[in-house]
């Protein structure tokens, strides 16, 4: 299991460019891609589950990260692939430019009380003949956009 610091997402058409090398589990995204910073809350880092599965000689595997975030976010309504800085500074894409892309679900729950805030989830889950995907060249730290 890998520990989150950072998530971000772009339109999955921005990593059409992208080389998945599935033998080394890692990827090329071959330029610059304008990835825009989710706000997560701060505290301990967010895990990032993965899971092989083989069946009648078919491996698939499933990539799932729950994150709670700082404040509301409307994500846009075409596939996106995400982008995942872990405590090491290793960084990972998760969906590519084609599919199946990753399927995000955001939820805001509401307080017991009138003193605590709203929570805001994000639930990502990638279902597909790829892990997440070591990125071979971090990404330019200028390429991403705070919300």
């Amino acid at each position: 299991m890998k520990y989150i610091t950072q998530l971000s997402y772009a339109p999955a058409v921005h990593v059409r460019l992208a080389q998945p090398f599935l033998s080394s589990r890692s990827v090329d995204l071959g330029g610059l891609v304008p990835w825009t910073l989710l706000p997560l809350t701060t505290g301990k880092p967010v895990p990032m589950e993965a899971e092989e599965k083989t069946k009648d000689g078919l491996t698939t595997f499933s990539t799932k990260i729950t994150a709670e975030l700082s404040c509301s976010v409307v994500l846009p309504s075409v596939p996106l692939a995400f982008l995942a800085k872990c405590l090491d500074g290793t960084e990972y894409l998760i969906g590519l430019s084609f599919r199946p892309y990753p399927v995000h679900l955001m939820k805001q729950g509401h307080p017991s009380r009138y003193s605590e805030s709203p929570k805001f989830t994000v639930n990502i889950s990638w279902e597909s003949s790829y892990p997440p995907l070591q990125v071979i060249e971090p990404s330019n730290p200028t390429t991403i956009q705070a919300l």
